[in-house]
């Protein structure tokens, strides 16, 4: 009687088992939301996220408008340094002219500090 229990015990998880494996990916698809309930939070939280992202996405047209006027404004920032350069070199021409002509009025001046 114990080995006719095992097969009939068997024969019912034949019986119950799919017939197709799809059957089979059909019943797991189905168990995964039965067992795991939060995994439709966690879709709703995830189609928020790609939304706002898609909402607040820059177009290329956007990022091109933004590139060039950055071009601009670096333009102008380069030739506002290059100004700023233009006027220490002539200062330091200058200073060193003065130097100079110092120096020769009076001869007996110490040194310059070295400047760092």
């Amino acid at each position: 009687m114990h080995i006719a229990s095992k097969s009939a015990y068997a024969a019912r998880a034949i019986s119950v088992w799919p017939a197709t494996p799809f059957e089979s990916l059909h019943l797991r698809r189905s168990s995964l939301v039965l067992y795991f309930p939060h995994i439709d939070k966690d879709t709703k939280d995830i189609l928020e996220t790609v939304n706002f992202i898609k909402d607040h996405m820059v177009t290329k047209a956007d990022f091109d408008d933004a590139v060039e006027k950055l071009d601009g404004r670096l333009t102008a920032v380069e030739s506002k340094i290059g100004g700023i350069h233009i006027r220490i070199d002539d200062e330091a021409l200058k200073r060193g002219n003065l130097e100079k002509r110092v120096r020769s009025v009076v001869p007996n001046l110490p040194p310059p500090p070295e400047r760092v």
